[in-house]
């Protein structure tokens, strides 16, 4: 994960990744200085490479509070991704009861139409019976 941000009005970009067995985070700054700290450690590396690095205190203010501004940064971007999956969820989710609100109202048609194809076939029926009862009544009166 990835986030940037800015403190003491300069710009950082920070990422923790995996090292190991272990998580690191990373800090860049405006002039491409990479602060590197192994995650509960109280050492870290400074340098634009990792050859050319050199050991740092991490518990010095000025790094801490960069590494708390790093780490509240990510945790911020943490929280706006779980956000912007669930707002994902949530859109699927209305779609999905939109698309089943259209087939309820297809359903209910079609359920409609075969009430009016039954009645007319009832209708249907009882002329039908009437038709049948009047040819018996004149075949017997004939």
């Amino acid at each position: 994960m990835k986030a940037e941000f800015y403190y003491d009005r300069y710009r950082y970009t920070c990422s923790l990744v995996q090292m190991n067995f272990t998580q690191e985070l990373k800090i860049k700054n405006h002039q491409g200085f990479v602060l590197a700290v192994k995650q509960g450690s109280k050492m870290g590396i400074l340098g634009k490479t990792r050859q050319n690095a050199k050991k740092v205190d991490v518990s010095k203010s000025h790094f801490y509070n960069v590494i708390k501004a790093a780490m509240n940064a990510l945790e911020l971007e943490a929280r706006d991704e779980l956000i912007l999956e669930k707002e994902r969820t949530i859109a699927e989710a209305e779609e999905k009861i939109q698309q089943q609100d259209r087939e309820i109202r297809v359903l209910n048609e079609q359920l409609r139409i075969l009430g009016e194809k039954v009645e007319d076939l009832s209708a249907g029926n009882h002329q039908l019976d009437d038709e049948i009862i009047e040819d018996e009544v004149g075949t017997v009166n004939c």
